[in-house]
């Protein structure tokens, strides 16, 4: 699997074990600094730039524990 880590430090603890724990599963993992990259959504493709450059496709791409946050607690609000 090529997995992405979206991370501004990729020397935080929780990047490093991330990284850490796909590599010994056999996944390729790669770290992006979130404030190098953005998001093309204009075309009927979206497309992930690193860099000014194309990354390719992910099969799964891994957000910040901060966005995650704010994402479990936006979903539980909108179930009350």
């Amino acid at each position: 699997m090529k997995i992405a880590i979206l991370s501004r430090n990729p020397k935080l603890y929780s990047t490093k074990r991330l990284v850490e724990a796909g590599t010994a599963r056999g996944h390729e993992v790669r770290v992006i600094n979130t404030l190098r990259c953005y998001m093309n959504i204009a075309s009927s493709k979206p497309e992930v730039h690193y860099n000014g450059e194309n990354i390719g496709d992910f099969d799964a791409e891994i957000p910040p524990y901060r966005c995650l946050y704010h994402l479990l607690r936006l979903r539980r609000v909108a179930r009350v």
